[in-house]
């Protein structure tokens, strides 16, 4: 949360709305004023507005935060600020839009549009994403969100499932690791719709999936 760089009020808003899952409208209601108010102040990069003390009731955040961005988000004892310390936020990319670059891109939260939470742990350099088809069914069901881990040593192993760039098709999977008869092949969980593929040298493998999340 101290690498966000929230530099005005703006920038504070919109990250108070995502992170409360809060609807500008219902904002603007709140309020007690316009959508278009609410609308303007999420464009503007404004550093003060006479609504901050309102805003900052609404949404449940600290109002020394929200107008400064000092201080913590949330009241130490508020169970908002405790849920908000157990987890990190992570970039959320769509699957589109990645490449065999993604290696060395950077991850930080400031660079992406969208983000997701998930449980603070060890793992560095991870971004989200969605898989969009059923090659992993019932494993992974389709249009699950996947936290992959980017890794340039990665060596992978039986039974791991990563994210690997096919050069051949420009196209990315995510498949399971299986080793047969000392070799490795990129296998589906689906196999009535999905072939496996051996690895070889024209196919990079850019990460490990450690977790992933369904909304039903």
């Amino acid at each position: 949360m101290k690498d966000l760089k929230l530099e005005n009020l703006t920038d504070r808003i919109n990250y108070a709305l995502e992170i409360t899952k809060t609807k500008k409208a219902d904002l603007a209601k709140g309020v007690g004023v316009t959508p278009q108010v609410i609308q303007f102040l999420c464009n503007s990069k404004t550093q003060t507005s006479r609504f901050t003390f309102e805003i900052a009731t609404v949404l449940g955040v600290n109002v020394r935060w929200l107008a400064t961005g000092d201080g913590e988000i949330f009241p130490s004892d508020d169970p908002k600020q405790k849920l908000l310390d157990a987890y990190k936020l992570v970039p959320f990319i769509e699957m589109h839009k990645i490449n065999k670059n993604i290696i060395n891109e950077d991850f930080s939260v400031n660079q992406c549009e969208s983000f997701r939470a998930i449980y603070k742990n060890d793992k560095v350099n991870i971004f989200c994403s969605k898989i969009l088809d059923s090659s992993m069914n019932p494993a992974i069901p389709a249009n699950a969100e996947v936290f992959i881990e980017i890794d340039k040593k990665i060596i992978p192993e039986n039974n791991d499932i990563v994210l690997a760039y096919l050069e051949k098709y420009n196209s990315l999977m995510i498949r399971k690791v299986e080793k047969l008869d000392g070799k490795l092949f990129l296998t589906p969980e689906n196999a009535s719709l999905f072939k496996k593929i051996e690895l070889n040298e024209e196919i990079l493998i850019l990460g490990k999936v450690f977790y992933y999340q369904h909304k039903l």
